[in-house]
């Protein structure tokens, strides 16, 4: 009995935070992110927990909400070397939202955006690096060897903090972010992530009066065959098309590399 044996009941909460590894999709002219819509996707969410004996039903969170990948911070992939306090400045408020922007201003993407549909394609991912030009990839310290560039290493929001929490006990937080959320430091080199730090209140209501410390069973076997949502699986190919078998396992959290695996590793 996971549940018992680990101490995890109605009153747990879970800090998972480092590099997760998630990356960037850009579809249709667009930019997702593969972590944000895997917490946005509520059957996804269920299957991470399907069958852990004793455990109550919840789900990941991210601390800091963020309603699409545009607001995003970008942490990865940067240049190795160190960054001067100008360079930092100018990438303060830098997100993956701005890196695409940046690359819509030039004409050619612009044109292909516009023509690009829904789809997905690999090679939009160079093109769009290609397209935001020496001068800002510079100025940013944004990492690109057009040569050898693979999709995988877009700039990307790698570096977050989740936590996992009982569904009862979820109704009952509330946060608070003195400083707004997460902050960077832009000026830190030596690695091709950047350090993220977050100040951060929790505060915990008491529980209603009606309040059960039940644990709520798990679902049934049928579950399973529909945890794939349309979402879920279109987010899947599109990542299979970019990243390397493994690596891709690593960031949506399926088999042994689970988010779940990921957090009793970090006990």
């Amino acid at each position: 009995d996971i549940g018992r044996k680990e101490g995890i009941d109605e009153q747990t909460i879970f800090f998972l935070q480092g590099d997760l590894n998630s990356r960037t999709i850009l579809k249709g002219g667009r930019p997702y992110d593969i972590l944000l819509e895997l917490l946005e996707d509520r059957l996804l969410q269920r299957a991470i927990g399907y069958n852990l004996p004793g455990i109550p039903r919840g789900r990941w969170y991210e601390m800091v909400q963020h309603d699409d990948a545009r607001s995003l911070p970008v942490t990865y992939k940067f240049t190795h070397d160190s960054v001067d306090r100008d360079s930092a400045e100018s990438a303060s408020s830098l997100t993956i939202g701005a890196v695409v922007d940046k690359a819509s201003e030039a004409r050619l993407f612009r044109a292909r955006a516009e023509t690009a549909g829904e789809g997905h394609s690999p090679a939009a991912y160079k093109q769009c690096l290609a397209d935001v030009g020496d001068d800002y990839r510079s100025e940013w310290g944004i990492a690109f060897k057009p040569k050898n560039f693979r999709p995988f290493r877009f700039p990307s929001s790698a570096d977050r903090i989740l936590y996992w929490v009982a569904d009862p006990l979820h109704s009952r937080l509330e946060w608070e972010f003195p400083r707004g959320g997460y902050q960077v430091n832009y000026k830190q080199g030596g690695s091709d992530h950047k350090p993220v730090s977050l100040e951060a209140i929790l505060r915990v209501r008491p529980p209603p009066a009606s309040s059960s410390s039940a644990t709520v069973p798990v679902d049934p076997e049928p579950f399973v065959a529909a945890a794939c949502s349309r979402r879920g699986t279109a987010m899947c190919s599109e990542m299979s098309e970019m990243l390397d078998a493994e690596v891709f396992r690593d960031s949506l959290g399926i088999g042994q590399y689970s988010l779940w695996g990921k957090a009793k590793a970090g006990w």
